[in-house]
């Protein structure tokens, strides 16, 4: 009888250690669960949270856009009184003013569109082309005040520091094409 209940006590014993291995494998189980659990509640917080920035970004943008459309009218304006009884040169720094903003308020709905499908990088990228269109308009200004005044050199000067910028968004322009035609080409 001693040896039956010793054997049904190392029996009992080995199904209890059982159990408590058991319960622990459930325990981590659970507790990789649980991690599991937060790391996706994380994760679509980051997405909600990038989501709520770009829907920022994108407000932020069509205020610029219309900044920018206001400026564009206001030089145009300009442009057209200066091309009745203005110089050539001074005419033509209105016009690459007008045509740049234009061309920056172009890239900017790029930049929209972008932002509106979850291409936070390429959009990046588009603002980049869009800033230094608009970077470009101020010299291109001052080009024209410079012919209206009579000062051809500092009008020359001021329309290469347009240029240079005309010349760098043109070349990420092209950039960001030439990538798009990589991506297209690799995709079929």
């Amino acid at each position: 009888a001693e040896v039956e209940v010793g054997k049904r006590y190392s029996d009992q014993s080995k199904i209890l250690e059982d159990h408590r291995k058991t319960i622990e494998q459930y325990k981590v189980s659970i507790e990789l669960a649980i991690q599991a659990a937060e790391r996706e509640r994380a994760e679509e917080a980051k997405i909600k949270a990038a989501r709520a920035t770009s829907l920022l970004r994108i407000e932020v943008d069509k205020k610029i856009m219309e900044t920018w459309k206001a400026m564009r009218t206001e030089i145009n304006k300009k442009g057209v009184e200066v091309s009745v009884v203005g110089k050539r040169s001074e005419i033509h720094s209105w016009d690459c003013a007008v045509y740049c903003l234009s061309q920056a308020i172009d890239k900017l709905n790029n930049v929209i569109k972008d932002e509106n499908v979850a291409k936070p990088e390429k959009a990046q990228k588009w603002r980049e082309v869009a800033e230094q269109y608009k970077n470009s308009v101020e010299p291109y200004i001052q080009s024209a005040r410079a012919y209206a005044a009579g000062k051809k050199d500092e009008g020359e000067s001021w329309n290469n520091a347009g240029d240079d910028f005309y010349r760098t968004a043109r070349k990420l322009e092209k950039a960001i094409e030439t990538k798009a035609e990589e991506i297209a080409i690799h995709n079929l």
